[in-house]
């Protein structure tokens, strides 16, 4: 009887995330900043550029399907970064990333077989030849569910800034949501999505953009500045790996 009362006394979530739903209730978990990797065996998850943005198509294309929300995506050289709002909770967006993956496995595979000489970077090729049956991806993907809005900034920053973090020299060659933010122009990320996130924090999405790729000398004060004055301190100003879960999807 109990269980039933809850049942009904649970509050059911918006079909959307969309400006006539108060930021505060789409948490609990419908955020999620998810960590997918190279399986053993690989050099690159992207062996060119345009396997990069096919990718990224695929991902956008399928969490549309299952009703979720692209906010931010980097590509690096054996992972792949991004953030989403799926406000029906994990199991739709572990189906999106599932469809994707398996898609992206079969576009590889396929590259291996069929590419010839005139391509340019043949030692990666080479590679996925010789690897062309094995599996791409790891069977696990890793990811944080967030809880409020100063780790909502500090995972968003995170994923803008890993190539820093990792050292690369060159953050702007990896593929990443940085230019539809700045440009106001979103080819992969959903638009609304970016705009709630940037307007509860007072900014637009290319001022929002430009305080989290802030260097770490100055990132506390400015984190302090996006949040709104009524919110506790919960979180640090850096990265945590203390809520990161794993999720087998093979």
């Amino acid at each position: 009887m109990s269980d039933m009362m809850n049942k009904i006394s649970k509050p059911k979530r918006p079909p959307v995330w969309n400006k006539a739903y108060p930021f505060e209730d789409l948490y609990e978990f419908t955020t999620y900043h998810v960590v997918v990797k190279i399986a053993e065996g690989h050099q690159t998850l992207f062996p060119r550029t345009s396997d990069a943005y096919y990718y990224i198509r695929k991902l956008r294309d399928n969490l549309i399907k299952y009703h979720c929300h692209l906010a931010e995506y980097m590509t690096m050289s054996n992972h792949f970064h991004f953030l989403a709002v799926s406000p029906d909770g994990l199991e739709p967006l572990m189906k999106a990333i599932k469809a994707t993956n398996v898609s992206y496995s079969m576009h590889l595979r396929f590259l291996a077989r069929h590419c010839g000489k005139s391509e340019r970077n043949m030692e990666i090729l080479d590679c996925l030849r010789e690897n062309s049956s094995m599996k791409v991806f790891q069977d696990t993907v890793s990811y944080i569910p967030i809880s409020g809005h100063r780790q909502l900034l500090v995972e968003m920053r995170y994923i803008k800034r890993n190539p820093e973090n990792a050292n690369l020299l060159d953050g702007d060659r990896h593929i990443s949501s940085r230019k539809e933010y700045i440009r106001n122009h979103f080819t992969f990320t959903d638009k609304e999505t970016i705009e709630s996130i940037a307007e509860r924090y007072g900014k637009t999405p290319m001022e929002l953009h430009n305080a989290l790729m802030i260097d770490d000398m100055a990132w506390g004060r400015i984190l302090e500045s996006l949040l709104p004055t009524d919110l506790s301190d919960e979180f640090g100003i850096f990265k945590t790996q203390d809520a990161k879960f794993s999720l087998r999807i093979c």
